[in-house]
């Protein structure tokens, strides 16, 4: 896998695109600047992607949903396969494959998609919640379906709300040696770089894409 880079804050100045990236296993080539939700409005994003940032990352939460609506009016005017779209659910013990699957056609509602390039499994909090079962199985129906196309995993780590009894390198690390993640998506800077490494080093042997946050 190489490294695909994932920028949080686009408002500040207009990105420059060094290259595109071939995202691990997906074979999907990535610009090394990704967008996600901090400060986006319709013409930021419409710039970012006339710019050729086309790894674009949401989440069923983000703004109750509005930023999923935004995502979806402003890819309208672009080419759809050319774009890397990931949004992300946050999942419990108590959800059912049932209640995944209903809340992902939601998300594709609200992005005016008809499949999804990445569903994110997000912060699942511990190396248990990585294998859990109905969000597995909801990805797996999900895919047979041609709604979603390749199975993603997030960790913010230590810095993210409660500290996790866990590391983000534990956490990432199952979901590796799991086999059935196609990308990551962790936090890489100074105060956990030797994790973010040691991460970068395994999923680049299983050929697993590699996005990363919170990078200054």
């Amino acid at each position: 896998g190489l490294k695909g880079k994932y920028c949080l804050d686009a408002k500040t100045e207009e990105p420059k695109i060094k290259e595109y990236r071939v995202f691990g296993r997906t074979g999907f080539k990535v610009s090394d600047i990704g967008c996600g939700p901090d400060s986006l409005n319709e013409g930021v994003l419409k710039a970012l992607l006339d710019s050729g940032v086309n790894f674009i990352d949401t989440a069923e939460f983000y703004e109750n949903g509005n930023n999923e609506l935004l995502i979806g009016r402003v890819i309208k005017g672009f080419d759809r396969s050319s774009i890397f779209l990931n949004t992300k659910i946050i999942v419990s013990e108590n959800d059912t494959k049932e209640n995944i699957i209903s809340r992902v056609r939601k998300c594709l509602e609200r992005l005016a998609t008809d499949y999804l390039d990445g569903l994110m499994l997000l912060d699942p909090g511990s190396t248990k919640g990585v294998k859990n079962k109905a969000f597995l199985q909801a990805f797996k129906q999900l895919q047979g379906e041609g709604k979603v196309k390749y199975c993603g995993i997030s960790c913010h780590g230590g810095d993210w709300g409660e500290e996790p009894k866990e590391s983000m390198e534990q956490i990432i690390g199952t979901a590796v040696e799991d086999g059935r993640f196609d990308f990551v998506l962790f936090v890489y800077n100074y105060l956990q770089k030797k994790m973010g490494e040691n991460i970068l080093k395994e999923c680049a042997k299983k050929n697993i894409g590699t996005a990363l946050m919170k990078t200054d």
